[in-house]
């Protein structure tokens, strides 16, 4: 299947990495912030579905979530997901539902909640994102700027 954009998805392999990554970051085309869902959980704490900043490493990302979650083991499978495409593409593909399913979301509200606001938060970036491209903001063209050439 093909996207907006013509880039192939393999939704089988996406599908397959949601349903067995203990933690999985998703990394988008248009913005640099990454969807970090993490679906381990214990008696202290729940699975966490967040968006966050870019970091330098898959080793500081565990770095980063030991520190915040320091009752849960290190994971046995981290995964980095990139997804080429809108954020809406996303939701229209059923992935975000995969998802939200795969962090318990249907059954605890506050992991639905989290979801709720990681996906407002993706969508505003989106949409900032799309619009500074629209503009030529915060991107190479091939022409300089009207009052600049």
């Amino acid at each position: 299947m093909y996207s907006e954009n013509g880039v192939q998805v393999d939704f089988e392999e996406v599908t397959r990495l949601v349903d067995t990554a203990d933690v999985f970051v998703v990394g988008f085309g248009t913005f640099q912030n990454r969807l970090l869902v993490d679906t381990r959980s214990d008696a202290t704490e729940m699975p966490m579905v967040r968006v966050v900043k870019p970091i330098s490493s898959p080793r500081a990302r565990l770095a980063w979530l030991a520190k915040r979650r320091p009752s849960l083991a290190e994971p046995q499978s981290f995964t980095f997901i990139p997804w080429p495409h809108s954020i809406n593409f996303l939701a229209d593909t059923g992935v975000w539902d995969k998802i939200c399913r795969s962090v318990g979301a249907d059954l605890e509200p506050a992991v639905q909640t989290q979801c709720a606001m990681a996906f407002g938060e993706l969508g505003a970036l989106d949409r900032e994102a799309t619009l500074e491209i629209l503009k030529g903001e915060n991107c190479l063209t091939l022409w300089p700027p009207e009052d600049q050439a």
